[in-house]
């Protein structure tokens, strides 16, 4: 006998009680109370049960079950069989406890006879197995028989509870899983970065998270229950009067509402913050109004974060220097004061010869090193007023504005393969060298892309110059180049340069 059983009932000696064989029983009908015993004892309880009592007991809708000391049934009714699925003599002599989930015997309350004895009653829920193995869920009340027979006899009342238990734990789980999303959501409130405020109905503050604390100045303990235009003074920043209360514009708006510019929060300890913000109403489950969200942040987190924005959009992630967007937008900028001022520009676009066979040598965290120590001499070569941009792989431009000879252009030139050369002298770095191409404004072209196309092919040129030793390196483009032009690659049109949003070119 398994551990649990044996805890329920005591081995089963000198058992006087002796049913009649059930075959007439179930023939005639009734319960097993209601029948004589062949050879029972007189204090057996079926023998002492009257027919009004076993009457009583067949009628009761609730099922009942009568259990010796032993905890074996002695006597169910109609109700109870038709609970379990079994007839009176499946169930009779059986430990009652058995019927009962096994997951659930180590809740039931006293396992002994005298614990059972000594109780007025016990009552407990517990999943009674019917005959299908369906599992119904219970609720159970167990007593002492007090009808002048043996106290060694109980009697038990099972309640099935099925329906009502599947509501609660839907219940249950619907509020366990309120609860998650509740904690998921204030947890995602306390990681953003702004500033978060509720408002109940009666205006008063319910929640502010721990950028709302920082911001106010107030804690969130002192916060709670106040009213929320007491914690979240605004006022104008140039008139310094108080702005309204945007978490009731929100509610009479019944949408989002805006701060108005300007504004500045009062902290309590005197200093104050330039703040933006944005309220929403928050509406019941029937759609009525129950409070507010204002949201807001520091402005100077705010400006300094599209500052940044601005900056990557326009800056070259690997070296720092300006990308392709910033050199179109330069060159038309260039060129606009240049015809307002009466005075030439030029642009210089560079290639490092040799820079893939060292690439692939060294690896590409070497190549991104030397591509940023090449930024950095072209950088340092040219004036404040000038600029330099990375056009794509080893491809810088230099925009050189207000040049007032063709010789000065010639002379930047030479100062850029000159410090590029410095910076490769080591190893196979210094392989790498710079050729340049130079086109004029306005001689050689009137627009940006003209400028960069001509350029690209003026140093197409001084590559190959150099590559037969009858050149510097660098040169300034002629109109005879066109002839020769340069070949089609993934950036360019052919012998040019296109703008960022123009398709790329096959090779």
């Amino acid at each position: 006998m398994p551990e649990e059983e044996a805890g329920f009932a005591s081995a089963r000696k000198d058992r006087s009680e002796c049913l009649e064989p059930t075959e007439r029983w179930e023939t005639e009908g009734g319960s097993l109370a209601s029948k004589r015993v062949r050879h029972g004892t007189p204090n057996h309880p079926s023998k002492q049960l009257s027919a009004v009592v076993c009457n009583l007991l067949d009628a009761i809708p609730l099922a009942v079950i009568i259990s010796n000391r032993h905890g074996e049934i002695i006597f169910c009714n109609p109700a109870c069989e038709a609970l379990c699925g079994r007839s009176a003599s499946q169930l009779h002599g059986i430990l009652w406890q058995k019927l009962l989930d096994s997951r659930d015997w180590p809740i039931l309350p006293g396992r002994s006879a005298r614990q059972w004895i000594d109780s007025q009653h016990q009552a407990f829920e517990a999943r009674l197995a019917s005959q299908t193995g369906a599992l119904i869920w219970t609720r159970q009340i167990i007593a002492p028989w007090s009808m002048d027979l043996t106290k060694e006899v109980f009697i038990h009342v099972v309640e099935d509870i099925s329906v009502n238990k599947a509501k609660s734990l839907e219940a249950s789980a619907e509020k366990a899983e309120l609860a998650r999303d509740r904690e998921h959501a204030r947890f995602t409130l306390e990681c953003i970065g702004d500033a978060v405020i509720s408002i109940d109905v009666q205006g008063r503050v319910s929640y502010m998270n721990k950028v709302a604390e920082q911001l106010t100045g107030w804690t969130r303990e002192k916060a709670l229950g106040q009213a929320f235009m007491d914690v979240f003074r605004v006022v104008d920043t140039n008139d310094r009067t108080a702005a309204e209360n945007p978490a009731q514009l929100a509610v009479d708006a019944d949408g989002i509402v805006q701060l108005a510019a300007n504004c500045s929060l009062l902290r309590p300890d005197g200093s104050e913050l330039e703040i933006e913000d944005s309220a929403a109403p928050i509406k019941d489950a029937d759609g009525r109004p129950s409070g507010a969200v204002v949201v807001f942040r520091d402005r100077r987190y705010s400006r300094a974060t599209s500052s940044k924005m601005s900056y990557l959009a326009r800056h070259d992630a690997l070296t720092g220097v300006g990308n392709r967007i910033a050199l179109f937008e330069q060159i038309d900028q260039a060129i606009y004061l240049a015809d307002k001022n009466a005075y030439g520009l030029a642009v210089l676009f560079t290639d490092l010869d040799n820079f893939k066979i060292i690439n692939d040598a060294l690896g590409h965290n070497a190549g991104d090193r030397m591509l940023r120590h090449v930024a950095e001499a072209l950088t340092a070569s040219v004036r404040d007023t000038d600029s330099v941009f990375r056009y794509g792989g080893d491809e810088f431009v230099v925009l050189l504005k207000e040049i007032g000879q063709t010789e000065d252009a010639s002379g930047v030139a030479c100062k850029l393969q000159e410090t590029v050369g410095q910076r490769m002298r080591k190893g196979l770095e210094s392989n790498v060298r710079l050729s340049v191409g130079i086109s004029l404004y306005p001689g050689d072209a009137s627009t940006s892309d003209g400028l960069l196309r001509a350029a690209d092919i003026a140093m197409y040129q001084a590559k190959i110059l150099r590559k037969h030793n009858e050149g510097p390196g660098h040169c300034f483009f002629h109109p005879d180049m066109l002839s020769t032009g340069r070949p089609n690659r993934r950036r360019n049109n052919v012998g040019g340069a296109k703008r960022p949003n123009q398709p790329d070119q096959p090779e």
